[in-house]
């Protein structure tokens, strides 16, 4: 099936670092309320003295700029977030516009910066996309089939997933329940999902060559066509079907053969590795052997679970009300649709 993929690729949240010697310490009034201090004893010919060389401001205008300020390097890390300066929470494409702004709101508080000194640390793209169903019923699906190239962090939420690496990580989420969650006003569809690409500080020198550089003078240069391929390809650089899902048996290209066999799968999804004692404790040990018979159900396991087959008999039935209030709502989601064509229309709206 395909899916539309209109949507908006833009820049969400920049962290720059300007180096030692970089900013003009002279123009900064640290009297005033936007900046903050807390004393720190140095050794001053001999006796500790309270002295304060750090100075931090935040929530500077509507970009959420924030940040601290190292008087005796005159060196500074900056932190905002462009989804904020053009209204109603939009992502923009305008990265120069965006960068503009925040110079100008450092300005505002008296900070200013040797643009040659300034590298950008940090760099998260993101797509917004309305996709045909509430978001929230993809977290599951996705938290099934994608992983990430080098994998070492997987957070799974309710409405969401995070997957990826020290360098670059992946995070989808509901974007209109977020923002209405934390009663922000939007004119964002019900069904509005956001994909972001996080480029981490700790990995700059893997991502920073995708904008031809780490100085902010390099990124000032970026267009919106340059942003969106630079989006799509570390997209498609750390995003991949799960190995998972071809060592249980549910390769990408077919639907999954037995109910039982969903059941078993959602269950994972859910619960990670405590699925069994939740599936058990939903339906029995007696009534699954019953419809499948001992031998399929006892293979279906090993092809899910190997390890656990060994406790297989020692399960008790434990059901909890919440859970089984989580299992009705997969259900009621899953009964219509199956899990791979939600990773599908996914791949086809954020990918392409």
């Amino acid at each position: 099936m395909n899916y539309g993929n209109s949507s908006t690729i833009g820049v969400d949240k920049v962290w720059m670092r300007i180096d030692a010697d970089g900013i003009d310490v002279n123009s900064i009034d640290l009297r005033s309320e936007r900046w903050s201090g807390t004393p720190q004893a140095k050794n001053i010919e001999g006796a500790y003295m309270p002295v304060r060389d750090s100075f931090r401001f935040d929530e500077i205008g509507e970009g959420h700029l924030c940040g601290k300020v190292d008087l005796l390097r005159r060196s500074a890390e900056v932190q905002f977030n462009p989804t904020h300066f053009f209204g109603d929470y939009a992502l923009t494409s305008d990265v120069s516009g965006a960068f503009h702004r925040a110079f100008d709101l450092m300005a505002s508080i008296g900070l200013k910066i040797d643009l040659d000194a300034c590298k950008v640390k940090r760099f998260d793209t993101a797509r917004d996309a309305v996709l045909t169903e509430s978001p929230s019923n993809y977290a599951a699906p996705l938290q099934m089939y994608l992983s990430a190239k080098r994998e070492s962090t997987r957070l799974a939420y309710t409405d969401g997933l995070t997957i990826g690496n020290s360098s670059m990580q992946i995070g989808f989420y509901n974007r209109a329940l977020h923002l209405s969650n934390k009663k922000v006003l939007h004119s964002l569809h019900t069904n509005t999902a956001r994909n972001e690409i996080r480029c981490l500080s700790k990995g700059a020198k893997v991502w920073t060559p995708k904008y031809y550089g780490e100085s902010v003078t390099d990124f000032l240069k970026l267009d919106a066509d340059g942003l969106a391929s630079a989006y799509r390809d570390q997209f498609k650089s750390l995003v991949s079907i799960a190995d998972e899902s071809a060592r249980i048996g549910t390769p990408h290209a077919f639907e999954m053969a037995s109910s039982v066999y969903d059941e078993m799968l959602y269950f994972k999804s859910i619960h990670g590795s405590h699925w069994q004692s939740h599936l058990f404790s939903a339906y029995g040990l007696s009534a699954l052997t019953d419809k499948v018979g001992e031998i399929q159900l006892i293979d279906m396991i090993i092809d899910i679970d190997s390890h656990k087959t060994s406790k297989l008999t020692r399960h008790r039935l434990k059901k909890k009300h919440a859970d089984m209030l989580t299992l009705e709502r997969i259900r009621h989601t899953f009964a219509k649709r199956k899990p791979i064509s939600y990773v599908d229309e996914y791949l086809q709206t954020f990918a392409a």
